[in-house]
């Protein structure tokens, strides 16, 4: 799991300069890219890291907080998910 929080928190520290709407759009379009590249079904992705959040949700829900925080103090900053279109 320590592993796992490590990469997370790099690929977060590397978007934060962003505006919201580009951080989720650029690291969806990078998941997308990586499964496409390891022909890995982006839906089976999506549903292991829902469990793998829920597990952590246990011993580990401060940093899941702090990902939920950090995504909530950036729409806050200045643009909603809403942005991604257009």
């Amino acid at each position: 799991m320590r592993r796992l929080q490590r990469s997370r928190n790099r690929v977060i520290e590397r978007v934060q300069d962003s505006t919201p709407g580009e951080q989720i759009l650029g690291t969806a379009v990078a998941l997308m890219a990586m499964c496409e590249s390891a022909n890995v079904h982006l839906g089976d992705v999506l549903t292991f890291a829902g469990r793998v959040m829920h597990d952590a949700e246990g011993p580990f829900t401060s940093h899941v907080q702090a990902v939920r925080d950090f995504a909530a103090g950036e729409i806050r900053r200045g643009e909603s998910a809403h942005g991604l279109r257009g």
